[in-house]
């Protein structure tokens, strides 16, 4: 019996493995395996790792026991609190690990993209990302300190690292890992679709330039015209498998990031036992942004930003009027006739 944990890193194909795991539940079940279902929430078990309690613990052994093998998946649980994997121990007989390791200069460029994107991260804040890259090398890409912490609990011969490139087989990979056969994987459903896609340069600066008109505090009309902006978006999102990643690091930034970076996560490898290299990403692999051309926007661009402000606007103010007037109307059914 063992518990099988997919601990990420974030941006490594994450959503299309957990997204095939909750689809095959049967079939994985039929392999003696089993999708946890203990805190599962949009096909991923963000929720027990981010707040991990005795409840939490009792409720997963309670699962544990009842399943010969169990499988977890959080793209962001490599950086669990100590007190989360010792939990996660006491838990299980034994816990194996899978870690998708990706080279920090495409890590570091797919998470600049993704604060662009996210409603609430401010222009304000992306400008100081931008300036002081030094300071914001996030937690995340200390690897190897964290792979160490899961290895104090769970022994190193129960962590496989992979290393994660755009056009890897991520979800046949931990098919190996668990020991599923290429002849049993017929009954197996595959997504033929990316299921998270990229947002084209257009896209990048359409989303920057809604930002910076809402200014640093206008976080719920952020949320409302970020939601907005995604959907009317949606049809030029790429597929990274297919189409070059969009850079916005400098090459600058690039050399310097993959020389800060490079002897660790190359030491990681030789730790357990994997035979690659980092390097930085070529021309082919890419297509190089300068990032002023993301304050740069056509006619028909600023047309589409207003658009979309304007929506937003009708939206909110409808959406807080709804707020405001709910409650009187739900005290009103319970007051006498006379008193409404």
């Amino acid at each position: 019996m063992a518990l099988w944990i997919h601990i990420g890193m974030a941006k490594t194909g994450s959503t299309a493995l957990q997204k095939f795991l909750d689809a095959n539940s049967v079939a994985l079940e039929k392999h003696g395996f089993r999708y946890s279902k203990a805190f599962r929430k949009a096909h991923l078990h963000r929720v027990l790792f981010q707040s991990f309690d005795i409840e939490k613990e009792n409720t997963l052994r309670e699962e544990y026991i009842q399943n010969s093998e169990l499988i977890l998946s959080f793209e962001d649980a490599l950086v669990s609190p100590s007190s989360t994997i010792e939990g996660l121990a006491r838990v299980a007989d034994e816990i194996k690990i899978i870690c998708y390791v990706r080279d920090p200069v495409h890590w570091l460029n797919s998470f600049l993209n993704q604060l662009i994107k996210v409603a609430t991260v401010s222009y304000g804040q992306i400008s100081e990302f931008l300036v002081d890259q030094e300071k914001n090398r996030v937690s995340r890409m200390d690897v190897g300190r964290h792979l160490e912490r899961w290895e104090s609990v769970v022994g190193r011969s129960n962590i496989c690292v992979v290393p994660y490139d755009p056009t890897i087989r991520v979800i046949g990979s931990f098919l190996d890992w668990i020991g599923i056969p290429d002849t049993a994987r017929k009954k197996f459903t595959f997504l033929t679709d990316n299921p998270n896609k990229a947002a084209d340069i257009r896209d990048l600066k359409i989303i920057l330039e809604i930002k910076r008109r809402l200014g640093e505090h206008n976080l719920d009309r952020r949320r409302f015209a970020i939601g907005i902006a995604r959907k009317v978006l949606r049809e030029r999102r790429v597929d990274t498998r297919v189409e070059p990643t969009l850079m916005l690091l400098t090459k600058e930034e690039q050399e310097a990031i993959h020389a800060f970076y490079a002897p660790a996560y190359e030491e990681i490898f030789a730790r357990y036992g994997v035979e690659a290299r980092l390097r930085v990403p070529s021309t082919r692999d890419v297509r190089q942004i300068d990032r002023g051309e993301l304050t740069t926007l056509l006619p028909a661009e600023m047309k589409l930003v207003s658009k979309i402000l304007r929506t937003a606007r009708v939206k909110f103010f409808f959406k807080r009027c709804e707020q405001f007037f709910r409650p009187k109307k739900i005290i009103a059914r319970h007051l006498p006739s006379d008193q409404r």
